[in-house]
């Protein structure tokens, strides 16, 4: 691909058939069901998307996007016979294959539709425009895009060592905490009250500190009043705060916690906030479908006045006829030549008026 990719941080959505508006009008479109000829070309679609979406651009990406959301690659059945009668292919041709009116992700949804078969004098500007016409793929999704699994799959989040928020170890007991334990015995060191009773006469007795939530769990033994209990939780706190304290400077190890990946949201508009921001409020895709829109709206307005103008001398030919019919009907003969003279005539602007109607 000629172009840059956009960075790993921003993965493209996955598109599925659910994620594709489909055309009702059946007498330009084809019936979508599964199999069909319109149905095989949507497959064939986001075949291609996954192929060359991570090597797109930002523009391009949003314009691939919206072309197969938007159902804007759908085949008329005058553009299945051949590429030529495409909407891509007739507004390149309208403007004369100017690089700038040009689109790589149009050429290779064109591509896809008709297996590599377009005409040359498309495809040559395409490769002086973007230097290749070659596709090759770069997959990224899997693919079940056939609509059984309409869900994007979600890669599995990496846990990594670093240095982030730090998980709180437990200090390590000194020198005097384990002669203490050692002599206070297996029974002692498993009692959740805040002071602890040796069990042995004429061993002095150490304060430990209990976590709060042995604290809430577990009862008091030895009932005491008011004054003492304020006494004692405000010592309890202070040290369970120096505590806390100590365990967050002197924890040799820190573990980040994992990130996961949020859920895609296959809505349309949440698909476009997740591209990355654009390099300019008015990109050139969006300069280039407003031209397409004028061209068709002046080339609808040409149309619709050459029809006014073949519709009025209709009228006035219907009006002449009348009159010179009745003039020559006395004379047979005359009658005769006129009436097949006036009658290819008004064959003649017939088909000129259904000619313009079917350009409409």
């Amino acid at each position: 691909m000629p172009v840059q990719a956009i960075g790993l941080g921003t993965a493209p959505p996955n598109l599925t058939i659910a994620n594709i508006t489909v055309p009702h009008n059946i007498w330009v479109y084809s019936p979508f069901i599964k199999g069909s000829s319109s149905y095989e070309d949507a497959l064939a679609c986001l075949r291609m998307y996954r192929k060359q979406v991570t090597q797109l651009n930002h523009d391009q990406r949003l314009e691939i996007i919206q072309i197969i959301t938007e159902g804007r690659f759908f085949r008329t059945r005058t553009a299945m016979k051949s590429a030529t009668g495409h909407m891509f292919y007739r507004y390149a041709r309208e403007k004369g294959f100017a690089p700038e009116h040009l689109s790589w992700p149009e050429y290779i949804v064109m591509h896809a539709l008709y297996k590599g078969d377009l005409p040359p004098q498309y495809v040559s500007p395409i490769e002086k425009a973007f230097g290749t016409t070659a596709i090759e793929d770069f997959s990224y999704y899997p693919r079940e895009i056939d609509g059984s699994i309409s869900k994007p799959s979600i890669p599995k989040p990496k846990v990594s060592i670093g240095n982030s928020i730090p998980t709180p170890v437990p200090s390590l007991p000194s020198t005097q905490d384990k002669a203490d334990g050692n002599e206070a015995g297996t029974k002692d060191d498993v009692l959740p009250a805040a002071k602890r009773q040796k069990t042995s006469p004429g061993i002095k007795t150490k304060q430990t500190l209990d976590t709060p939530t042995t604290v809430q769990q577990t009862p008091r033994a030895t009932p005491m009043d008011q004054a003492a209990k304020d006494t004692e939780n405000g010592a309890l706190a202070s040290i369970e705060e120096a505590t806390q304290q100590q365990k967050f400077t002197t924890a040799p190890y820190s573990v980040t916690t994992p990130r996961t990946t949020p859920p895609i949201n296959l809505d349309i508009r949440d698909i476009l906030d997740r591209l990355p921001p654009k390099s300019s409020p008015k990109t050139e895709w969006v300069q280039r479908r407003h031209s397409r829109l004028e061209a068709l709206e002046e080339s609808h307005r040409d149309l619709t006045s050459k029809l006014d103008v073949m519709t009025t001398a209709f009228d006035a030919t219907n009006t002449t006829i009348e009159t010179i019919i009745i003039e020559v009907r006395a004379d047979r003969e005359g009658y005769n030549h006129v009436s097949g003279s006036i009658k290819d005539m008004v064959m003649g602007m017939a088909d000129s008026i259904k000619d313009i109607k079917e350009q409409l």
